[in-house]
């Protein structure tokens, strides 16, 4: 996770209650119906209104 992006102060701080946060480590399980993404051992299923909230570069990608 490079940078969440989103004006709902409520949505930042559930998001990283729940470990996604920006330098965190994801693994995308699935992307349809909903996004399902795990966290270590934690599985997170994310509307798509949340998922175009959060930025992420693939691993060994660098940044632009």
């Amino acid at each position: 996770v490079v940078y969440i992006s989103t004006t709902s102060h409520h949505r930042l701080d559930r998001l990283t209650s729940l470990g996604l946060f920006p330098g965190r480590m994801v693994k995308v399980h699935q992307s349809e119906p909903l996004f399902v993404v795990f966290l270590d051992e934690t599985q997170l299923a994310l509307d798509k209104d949340i998922v175009r909230e959060i930025f992420v570069i693939r691993n060994g990608q660098k940044l632009p």
